[in-house]
């Protein structure tokens, strides 16, 4: 990998950190609120959590973290694929966590969204925010 190619992946990977921690505090507000303060059971807590982080998600790292000008249709819907991936494959975790190793929700939802997190940058830097190579 060349050198500004690989400082590219670090500042972008950075940004993604940073709107990733701002995400989590909407993400895990939200889930926690829902839950402790409204008695919503964990999995629509989950899913409203999820939705609220997503959209703050797409806003800052297509305009911020990696400044793509492409199509926005084009990038929304590769957005939503990703985000459904991830997604699933985070709430599939947290539920194994929870209702087959007894766990702690509040541990598993933690757990659940370390995964998201690097697959969900791998999607989006690969493919949903790729920037065209020049011949």
């Amino acid at each position: 990998m060349k050198k500004d190619n690989l400082r590219t992946w670090a500042v972008q990977g950075m940004k993604f950190i940073i709107v990733g921690f701002l995400n989590t505090g909407i993400t895990m507000g939200t889930i926690f609120v829902l839950t402790r303060l409204f008695k919503v059971h964990y999995i629509p807590a989950n899913a409203t959590g999820y939705t609220a982080g997503l959209i703050n998600s797409f806003i800052w790292n297509r305009n911020w973290t990696f400044k793509s000008r492409g199509n926005a249709l084009r990038q929304t819907l590769f957005f939503l694929l990703a985000f459904g991936i991830c997604y699933t494959l985070q709430l599939t975790l947290v539920l194994l966590l929870v209702e087959y190793y007894s766990m702690n929700p509040d541990i598993a939802q933690i757990m659940g969204m370390i995964v998201y997190t690097g697959l969900n940058f791998l999607i989006n830097k690969l493919i949903t925010f790729r920037k065209k190579e020049i011949s």
